[in-house]
């Protein structure tokens, strides 16, 4: 297992950041539909996690149209 992991939301606008993780064997997890559980042990397991996309300062929006959040 990698114990980098990168959370990029499937976004258009942001497609240019995949040259940050692309070919480098990272865990990534671009689909938000996932459970937050699933998240929350993914990054629980991993040493360094990779936020990538739009966001504030309380966490990341994913791209599903429905203001999707992933934060604290």
């Amino acid at each position: 297992m990698s114990n980098v992991l990168v959370i990029h939301p499937d976004d258009r606008s942001t497609d240019m950041l995949k040259v940050v993780y692309e070919g480098k064997g990272y865990d990534v997890i671009t689909d938000m539909s996932v459970s937050e559980e699933e998240v929350v042990e993914a990054i629980k397991s991993h040493d360094t996690i990779i936020m990538l996309g739009h966001g504030t300062p309380s966490g990341l929006l994913a791209s599903d149209g429905h203001g999707g959040f992933l934060g604290y």
